[in-house]
């Protein structure tokens, strides 16, 4: 699917540091064998994501910058949250495979900080935030849980990204935040 050219497919998240991105990385080819044909995310487009925004015009863009400004200067320290399981995301059976992580008070202050920033210059994203990162993307629909040893990852940047559409899949480009 291609993208139109006057808008720019966007989501506000947070990116877990060095050592997070290794860590989850390693998981990830511990489940080299999960069903479903499963096409792993490369550990550079791990993310958490906060808010999508989906397809904005480029002069909302500017607006939607502005608004969410004050989020990135208010993230001053490092955010942790806990790893609870690997699963099919949002519920089984699914085609995405997902670290669910503990949905600590400041992530649920982010994600509705987020929403409340950019009411009335984004799309209205209805779904309820479930804190996750995407380890990969199924071929077919899977009913996946697996525990996972206690971890916790740790969120080190703040970003408003653009995801780009590429033949060997997205390519994030952070058009706005804050790294700590």
């Amino acid at each position: 699917m291609t993208e139109p050219s006057h808008t720019h497919r966007v989501f506000l998240g947070l990116v877990p540091d060095s050592a997070s991105r290794q860590r989850l990385a390693m998981m990830a080819r511990t489940l080299a064998g999960t069903a479903g044909e499963p096409r792993w995310v490369p550990s550079r487009n791990y993310h958490l994501t906060l808010r999508f925004f989906g397809h904005i015009n480029l002069s909302r863009l500017t607006e939607l910058k502005d608004a969410l400004n004050p989020l990135f200067d208010s993230f001053e320290t490092p955010l942790d949250s806990k790893v609870l399981d690997v699963r099919a995301f949002p519920s089984p059976p699914s085609r995405i495979l997902a670290c669910t992580m503990e949905g600590n008070h400041q992530l649920r202050c982010l994600a509705e900080n987020a929403r409340d920033a950019s009411a009335g210059i984004a799309g209205e994203d209805r779904r309820a935030f479930k804190p996750h990162v995407t380890m990969a993307r199924l071929k077919s629909p899977q009913r996946v849980c697996i525990a996972i040893a206690d971890f916790t990852v740790r969120f080190n940047r703040l970003s408003l990204f653009q995801s780009h559409a590429d033949c060997n899949g997205p390519r994030y480009e952070a058009l706005a935040g804050t790294s700590v």
